[in-house]
């Protein structure tokens, strides 16, 4: 706001104590609204006792991979770059952006973005840090194949790209037709089956029954099964998958994936 003289007092002339009174009140206003503005105005860096990111807009902590520590990160609330390398990040492949927010030294969070679009949390319990937990990944959302074939799962053994354990929920196992006189697999009647990846803890290389419907019409349905056995890196068959009495040669593994 512009203020302005409100009289021109010049030597010599008469002026009244209201005409004096009023210049004085204006320039009193504009003292009191100085002030005001100048509390509204955050002092460089000195706004808060910790910003989320300097004036310049760049990362409260900037650390540039090996020898230094994420640990470092310090204030009740800051940003951070840590570089690949860095000590105590949440893996030693990826660089991370992320925030700190804590109350003193002994509790506090931690958010780590990786440039490989994870996302990992850290708990600061009475000083302790509780360790790197993987909150997200935008891979989860990607179906990764483990293993293509056409087994009957009799003699054979599978051993899939990835652990039972390391998937997010298991594995899920995809069937097909096939033709047992031509010995060729069939691109139609498939049917799903999904290994949980807890199995391994309940029952090491247990034995699983897998229902399949091989077949299907208006008044009938087909069904056979399978027998596979469950390790954490391998999935194996039985002799009964490919007998001749159960109608378990007219159904294939052609497919494993991460589910």
């Amino acid at each position: 706001m512009t203020y302005l003289r409100k009289y021109d007092f010049q030597p010599g002339t008469r002026i009244s104590s209201s005409q004096v009174d009023e210049e004085f009140n204006q320039l009193i206003k504009a003292a009191n609204d100085l002030e005001a503005s100048n509390k509204l105005k955050a002092p460089i860096d000195k706004a808060q006792m910790y910003k989320i990111t300097p004036d310049n807009g760049s990362v409260s902590f900037s650390l540039g991979g090996p020898g230094n520590n994420l640990w470092t990160v310090d204030g009740n609330l800051a940003t951070f770059y840590s570089n690949k390398g860095t000590i105590n990040n949440p893996d030693t492949e990826h660089s991370f952006r992320g925030l700190y927010i804590t109350t003193g030294n002994d509790y506090g969070e931690m958010i780590a973005l990786g440039n490989d679009r994870t996302i990992w949390r850290n708990s600061k319990i009475a000083g302790v840090w509780l360790g790197w937990h993987k909150s997200f990944d935008f891979r989860d959302f990607e179906q990764t194949q483990l293993w293509k074939g056409a087994y009957y799962m009799n003699t054979q053994t599978i051993t899939p790209k990835k652990k039972l354990s390391e998937c997010r929920t298991g594995w899920l196992l995809v069937w097909s037709d096939f033709n047992d006189a031509t010995d060729v697999e069939n691109d139609y009647n498939w049917a799903f089956s999904y290994i949980p990846k807890f199995f391994p803890s309940i029952d090491k290389g247990g034995g699983v029954y897998v229902p399949i419907i091989n077949n299907m019409t208006s008044s009938s349905i087909g069904l056979t099964a399978k027998t596979l056995y469950v390790n954490d890196t391998t999935l194996s068959g039985n002799d009964d998958n490919a007998s001749n009495n159960n109608a378990t040669r007219d159904v294939v593994l052609r497919f494993i994936y991460e589910y």
